[in-house]
């Protein structure tokens, strides 16, 4: 946009860029057009996330997270600590842009209230990841962008922290700690 200086008196053009996004689990999703839900939940690993569904909690558990970590560190062969499982892995590789656009190519969404439906699948694909096109990949430079989205840590740690302290505390609605959740525990003899 043309912008005067009001100090030397002269117009310029301003130009602005939106350099990447910072937000919450669910608001990613939303900015992103990655589904969040389900079994393909996180998006850095992909069609690599690793889960396991809990019998009595019916809910996904997302596993094999120490991948992530450096094969130095004392966690990543700690089959003790955690459910018995020395962890093998490697981290997967990220997605980049040009990953992502590949995956969007040839799909058309149509958007309904209540949420979008992919026109291309007649039936509800587990493996259908993309809820929707982002529409940030719309500005000429944003598929050049190494770090699109980022999850805000503040807010992630005040959820682990309400979850810890409602648990610690036994506040009512606000703890993880329950009847179902111990059966699971016991289930994976941890």
């Amino acid at each position: 946009m043309d912008v005067c200086d009001a100090y030397s008196k002269t117009n310029f053009k301003l130009h602005g860029v939106l350099h990447s996004i910072t937000s919450d689990f669910p608001v990613y999703a939303n900015l992103s057009g990655w589904s969040t839900k389900g079994r393909l939940a996180c998006p850095s690993c992909a069609r690599g996330t690793h889960l396991m569904w809990l019998e009595n909690g019916h809910k996904f558990c997302y596993v094999r997270h120490r991948r992530y970590l450096p094969i130095s560190h004392p966690f990543y062969f700690d089959d003790a600590e955690f459910d018995g499982n020395v962890e093998l892995g490697h981290a997967p590789k990220p997605c980049s842009s040009n990953d992502v656009l590949i995956q969007l190519q040839g799909l058309r969404f149509t958007y309904v209230k209540g949420g979008t439906q992919n026109v291309e699948i007649y039936k509800r694909d587990e493996e259908q990841i993309w809820k929707k096109r982002s529409i940030f990949f719309d500005l000429p430079y944003w598929e050049h962008n190494p770090r699109r989205h980022n999850l805000d840590i503040i807010q992630i740690e005040k959820n682990i922290c309400d979850n810890m302290l409602g648990t610690l505390l036994n506040l009512e609605g606000k703890y993880e700690d329950n009847l179902k959740a111990r059966q699971d525990l016991q289930l994976r003899k941890i």
